[in-house]
């Protein structure tokens, strides 16, 4: 009989928000189960922040010339049949153009460039004559910015004394030889910058800081008791 009117006493006790019906206390009606729901929604929002923070990596850096041939600067005996270049990773064959001007402005250049892995050549026109040339390229790099370059080849030991052609634009920009980025942004956003992303993080970092209100609340009532 006794054990029954306790039972009774506890789970009329439970209704009033003192204890709960397996024992547990009840702080201010929030129960054990309560505090296991809000601590696993606080988990995913921490895993969900977490993937967002690891998604935000850095812009990847511009594709870069490691070899042409002819290299820049050399005198070849006799005319090549093509022109190429190796990159340090494969670029973009989309918008690419290689020119191999002459001193009179001709381009030598034969059909479309070539892509093969990291590189890139440009088949030539048979007939060229002994002189100077000028290679003039443009590739979109795999981070989706256009790169550019030129650089002077010769063909022929009496090349020196002939006319060079004449640069231009952005390959004066590029002729020492080092590719330049070009059409870039002035400042490339970080991907954290990005509105939607700050959106996010602000929101689970309001929801974080609700939980941690809760919990405060919820020891401080446990306190007074």
């Amino acid at each position: 009989m006794m054990q029954h009117t306790v039972t009774r006493a506890r789970m009329r006790a439970a209704t009033d928000g003192a204890v709960s019906p397996e024992g547990g206390e009840m702080l201010g009606g929030v129960g054990p189960s309560s505090v296991r729901t809000a601590s696993a929604l606080v988990t995913v929002v921490l895993l969900a922040l977490a993937a967002i923070m690891v998604g935000t990596t850095p812009a990847r850096a511009h594709d870069e010339v490691v070899s042409r041939t002819p290299a820049a600067g050399s005198t070849v005996d006799a005319a090549p049949q093509q022109v190429v270049l190796e990159f340090n990773e494969a670029p973009m064959s989309v918008g690419a153009t290689i020119r191999v001007i002459d001193a009179q402005g001709q381009d030598w250049g034969d059909g479309d460039p070539v892509f093969d892995g990291s590189l890139v050549s440009q088949p030539l026109r048979d007939g060229m004559p002994a002189g100077n040339y000028q290679v003039r390229w443009r590739i979109v790099s795999q981070d989706g910015h256009p790169i550019s370059e030129s650089f002077d080849f010769s063909v022929g030991a009496s090349a020196s004394a002939m006319p060079s052609p004449t640069v231009d634009g952005t390959a004066e920009a590029a002729s020492s030889g080092d590719a330049v980025v070009v059409d870039q942004p002035d400042a490339q956003q970080d991907a954290t910058g990005s509105p939607a992303r700050i959106a996010v993080a602000a929101a689970i970092g309001a929801g974080v800081v609700a939980f941690g209100l809760l919990v405060w609340r919820l020891r401080s009532r446990r306190a007074r008791r």
